[in-house]
């Protein structure tokens, strides 16, 4: 709809302005949007005001000469007014409504732009949290975020790929690993200084014990590399399953599950400062090798090898970022945790470096997490072991409660999180309510194969019967195709969780105030398929951010 009337507009304005000798701006600015007050018509344009003061002629006299031009080719438009300093409002027929809902019942589709997002090949890479530790309610919600941004972007005909960075190398993986190990020779009675800064958590100790169950005191020669090296191998590996079973419990399934060590395998990092090297991006200072990322946009120059040869953060995620490249997608999406902000600049710098697209790479941070119960603010600290992980976060408030309260803020704000509310069966809960408008629609179609109400067939209905309230349900109806295009084209999922709030509200307030199955057959059967349009679209936009549309509650 929106693309119709866009294409109305600009083609009318285009007439309007030779009509009164004056240049539209380019690029044309339709500004369609929504008005806050049905009064104002279905659309509501402000391109008048553009082509106005770019021109520095009369928004208003402009306006009333696009209106004259406008001609409704897809027959959809049933009245256009000027308002104001030039706002041209839009009023649709009730075709427009009535046609969208009939195609939803009929076909059990919501329908939306499939191919907005141009077929894209895109990488969505997300959670990829150190191997080190349970998933905690940071992760929780990039996973939330990550898989429901995936769905969008494939619900408008993008082809995506979930991947999750194993960062299973590096200095936080020994710490991690001497942990394990001091705890592991306790129960082979031998004595292992714990680290100072190690990760003191329970999960460490039953890492411990599950070694000791398995292999006995075959890894406890710690001193040994290659004995160390497997215990952390094995530890990792341990950790890892722990992940996919938490990540699958709340629905979220990788395609890919990268590993550093494979890249440091393969001699990746190796071949990276090769290539910034050839491209004379660094130089060596204190005994150390210097990225030049000044000179790409970055606020200074970064270290890629310390002098003791260990290679940085920096240097592994430009090999990582080099080989997912090199892999052929068209857009690389990356959501961080709320430590990563810093390290944004430096990465495209680095990108840049290696004569990559810098634009092709898209870098999202996700917010912090504050867990709160009766008003209290939650404590978490992964290295004491005290926090609340992703696992226990599940089984308090469950999968839906999580990933609906997660999304309902965009991705990098501060969010507080509910625990009471979350498990609140009331309307106060949004999730609960959304849910329980698909319910309560399962609920009245039964009670209509009770009474012997005809439910088949229901496209055909006579939705003119339907007015006032019903009719505002049915435009909002119309416009899930328009929030769907928009959240994707945004990396927005939570416009998504408003639109159904939204619509959840509009459906339950009807309800409450009108009777769906009346004596009168006819009626019966507009307001059953207004109804069953309603719970299909509920079911559809549920479904692309993971949460289940239950029948009963």
């Amino acid at each position: 709809m929106r693309g119709l009337l866009d294409s109305t507009l600009r083609s009318a304005a285009r007439r309007a302005c030779k009509k009164l000798g004056i240049e539209a701006p380019q690029p044309l600015n339709v500004g369609l949007s929504q008005p806050p007050s049905e009064e104002f018509g279905d659309y509501s344009s402000t391109i008048a005001m553009a082509i106005g003061k770019s021109a520095g002629a009369d928004a208003r006299r402009v306006a009333e000469a696009v209106v004259e031009q406008i001609v409704d080719e897809a027959d959809i438009i049933e009245s256009v007014e000027v308002k104001g300093p030039g706002f041209i409002n839009i009023f649709l027929r009730s075709r427009w409504w009535q046609e969208t809902v009939r195609r939803i019942v009929s076909e059990q589709k919501a329908f939306w732009p499939q191919g907005a997002g141009g077929g894209k090949r895109i990488q969505v890479e997300f959670v990829s949290a150190n191997p080190v530790g349970p998933l905690n309610v940071v992760n929780a919600r990039a996973a939330a975020y990550g898989d429901s941004l995936a769905s969008l972007l494939e619900a408008v005909g993008n082809q995506v790929q979930r991947e999750y960075y194993i960062n299973d190398a590096g200095n936080q993986v020994v710490l991690f690993g001497k942990s394990v190990a001091s705890r592991y020779a306790k129960l082979c009675g031998r004595e292992y200084p714990f680290p100072e800064a190690g990760y003191r958590g329970d999960y460490i100790a039953d890492l411990a014990r599950w070694l000791y169950e398995r292999y006995g005191e075959e890894l406890a020669g710690v001193d040994d590399g290659p004995v160390f090296e497997r215990l952390v191998s094995e530890s990792l590996s341990r950790m890892v399953q722990q992940q996919k079973r938490t990540l699958s419990e709340y629905g979220v399934e990788f395609d890919v599950w990268f590993s550093e060590r494979r890249l440091r395998r393969v001699r990746a990092l190796e071949e990276v400062l090769a290539i910034l090297q050839g491209n004379g991006a660094t130089y060596r200072r204190d005994g150390a090798v210097w990225f030049s990322a000044k000179q790409y946009g970055d606020e200074r120059d970064r270290v890629l090898v310390k002098k003791d040869g260990e290679p940085t953060y920096l240097l592994a995620d430009l090999a990582y970022h080099r080989n997912k490249f090199t892999r052929g997608f068209d857009i690389l999406i990356d959501i961080w945790g709320p430590d990563h902000q810093g390290h944004i600049k430096s990465v495209k710098a680095g990108v840049e470096a290696l004569g990559h697209e810098v634009s092709a790479l898209k870098i999202i941070i996700s917010g912090q997490v504050r867990l709160v119960r009766q008003g209290k603010v939650l404590s978490m600290s992964k290295r004491a072991g005290e926090f609340i992980t992703m696992e226990d976060l599940l089984s308090e408030v469950g999968k839906d409660a999580a990933r609906f309260f997660f999304l309902m803020r965009g991705p990098s704000a501060h969010l507080d999180f509910d625990l009471d509310l979350a498990k609140d069966q009331t309307p106060e809960n949004p999730v609960y309510y959304v849910q329980y408008a698909h319910a309560r629609i399962s609920s009245i179609f039964r009670k209509a194969a009770e009474r012997g109400v005809e439910t088949r067939g229901l496209q055909d209905a006579d939705l003119a019967l339907l007015e006032g309230e019903e009719t505002r349900i049915a435009k909002r109806l119309c416009r899930f195709g328009e929030t769907i295009e928009r959240a994707a084209a945004r990396y927005e999922p939570h416009q998504l969780c408003y639109y159904l709030i939204d619509l959840a509200s509009e459906f339950h307030r009807y309800y409450n105030q009108t009777r769906v199955l009346t004596d009168n057959p006819e009626v019966t059967r507009a307001r059953l398929a207004l109804s069953e349009a309603v719970r299909v679209v509920v079911a559809q936009g549920l479904a692309i951010i993971g949460v289940s549309a239950p029948e009963s509650m």
